[in-house]
């Protein structure tokens, strides 16, 4: 509730405005949306699956906590980006990669399987993940979003 006072041209109080706003159901859905997201990172967790998006037009990238975790990235220290998850590709499958980067940046309409391996600095080989760029038919790709799965 937020009040307000208003006073006459000598100072003195003459009315009070109250502003009242129900906000029970943007609280219920902020609560709503916290256990999605809760519930997401525990089952992104126990599948050892990790996801990541990339804005094409920002540059601007994120990745989910086990992302980080897969990719062997401190989340405090890294921020997500397309040349720090390029560095983990293994060096051999890297042209493929970059190639399957360049034709989803197009904005081509199907997804394009990439399977590749994704190497730790302790060169621990991990990962064959899929990519797919969500496509807008009148401006084309707009971001690039892909799921990690590591295989142990």
């Amino acid at each position: 509730m937020i009040f307000t006072l208003l006073r006459d041209s000598e100072g003195r109080p003459r009315n009070v405005i109250a502003i009242h706003e129900d906000i029970t159901e943007r609280k219920q859905a902020e609560e709503k949306l916290k256990r999605s997201e809760a519930s997401l990172t525990e089952a992104q967790r126990l599948s050892h699956c990790g996801s990541w998006s990339w804005d094409l037009s920002t540059r601007e990238g994120f990745w989910s906590p086990e992302m980080f975790r897969i990719l062997g990235y401190d989340p405090e220290k890294t921020k997500p980006s397309l040349a720090h998850f390029l560095a983990r590709v293994h060096p051999e499958d890297r042209p493929m990669v970059e190639e399957v980067v360049k034709q989803e940046m197009k904005g081509l309409e199907e997804d394009l399987p990439s399977d590749y391996r994704i190497v730790l600095p302790d060169w621990n080989d991990k990962a064959p993940p899929r990519c797919r760029s969500p496509y807008d038919k009148s401006s084309g790709a707009k971001s690039l979003q892909s799921l990690v799965r590591a295989w142990t």
